[in-house]
């Protein structure tokens, strides 16, 4: 490094350690102030600039073009499928897995068709998958004693059994004499028995016996989401870091965030294409609502709302395919938007190799300054 300085000698032949010490510095100094090197770092500068531009509006057409639309379309199959639509048109399985089949029924199963060169998006909406038990209790059996005790339930009071089955109540009750009356139970545990015996206890306190136990298919809806990667130390650039890549972090796209980071992933549903297995994100994954299966025969209307929503949906998530020419939807805007983050944070990533050896050339400097004012020192034998 020590090409500025011909000669090592402070002195009489000494000082040669620090007349290296200072031809170093010398370098170091040549090189932080070297134009070439300043002109390189604003050309990669000026070049990150020309993909940031670019990705920031492709993000926003991801957004408004896209994304935005195709959860509205997902919070009206929300609205339509509530827990009031429910009530108004129940329909209810003699077994867990027949509910549980209903859901996929009305709102489609997750995942994705193989296509070629890549896969097509379904039309599912729901990320997971559960039950309401309902217990049916025989209005023969309420006498007017008995509704008197019990009177009004409010939603979420707990209900049980001796035997360990619970649940909370999902729709407000009235005890009547004479009327048949359910109770739909979500976050259920045990198993409900039913006939001469099992007393059904509302918040501790003794109603009748449950007549019948069936249930409800319900799901739970996220919105469809896109991740960008994004690496903190590297847009902007922080030469104070030795590692680019650390601390990476996955954010949902959106308005705040947009052109910044490494990659773009779609997930619908907040899934990776199987009931359940949720994405990772260092954002909370948003919450459309919960849906039940209702009775389709009573609200046909309702079904045939969801489904034609569906059917949009899935034209506007696409196909996902290697093959440019044949890639739709907000897939083909992901796509091109993954491509000019690469190429954008290449240039990112020269801006920060610059400007650490900026920082480390710096350091080095004060790190030798240092040690030349201990080995000028003649009280330690100086100079060397």
């Amino acid at each position: 490094m020590g090409f500025g300085i011909t000669t090592y000698n402070i002195g009489e032949g000494k000082g040669k350690a620090i007349g290296l010490l200072q031809a170093e510095n010398s370098s170091l100094s040549q090189s932080l102030n070297y134009t070439e090197e300043q002109t390189t770092l604003g050309v990669n500068s000026f070049r990150y600039n020309l993909f940031l531009d670019p990705a920031k509006v492709i993000d926003n057409a991801i957004l408004t073009t896209f994304e935005t639309p195709l959860n509205s379309k997902k919070g009206s199959i929300a609205g339509i499928g509530n827990v009031s639509t429910f009530e108004s048109h129940p329909k209810y399985y003699s077994s867990v897995s027949a509910a549980l089949a209903a859901v996929e029924t009305m709102y489609g199963a997750p995942g994705y068709t193989g296509v070629s060169g890549g896969t097509e998006y379904g039309d599912g909406v729901v990320s997971e998958r559960a039950t309401y038990v309902n217990l049916n209790i025989s209005g023969a059996a309420i006498d007017i004693v008995t509704a008197a005790r019990i009177g009004s339930i409010s939603a979420g009071t707990a209900v049980s059994q001796f035997g360990g089955a619970s649940g909370v109540l999902v729709l407000a009750r009235t005890a009547q004499v004479g009327v048949d009356t359910n109770l739909l139970l979500k976050d259920w545990t045990g198993t409900f028995s039913t006939g001469l015996g099992a007393t059904v206890y509302v918040a501790g306190v003794a109603f009748t016996s449950n007549s019948l136990t069936n249930y409800a298919g319900i799901g739970t809806m996220y919105k469809d989401i896109i991740i960008s990667e994004r690496f903190p130390n590297l847009e902007p650039p922080n030469p104070s870091s030795d590692n680019p890549s650390g601390n990476p972090q996955y954010n949902i796209l959106s308005g705040s965030t947009n052109g910044v980071g490494a990659a773009l992933t779609f997930h619908p549903n907040c899934i990776n294409g199987a009931y359940d297995d949720f994405v990772y994100s260092d954002d909370t994954l948003p919450v459309l609502g919960t849906v039940l299966a209702f009775d389709g025969t009573s609200n046909s209307s309702g079904l045939s709302s969801i489904t034609s929503l569906r059917a949009e949906i899935k034209s506007l998530r696409g196909i996902n395919s290697s093959d440019s020419n044949n890639r739709t939807g907000i897939s083909s805007f992901v796509g091109a938007g993954s491509t000019v983050r690469t190429r954008k944070t290449g240039f990112a990533r020269n801006m920060w190799s610059l400007e650490r050896s900026k920082v480390q050339g710096a350091t080095q400097i004060s790190n030798n300054n240092t040690a030349i004012s201990i080995l000028s020192d003649p009280a330690f034998g100086g100079p060397y």
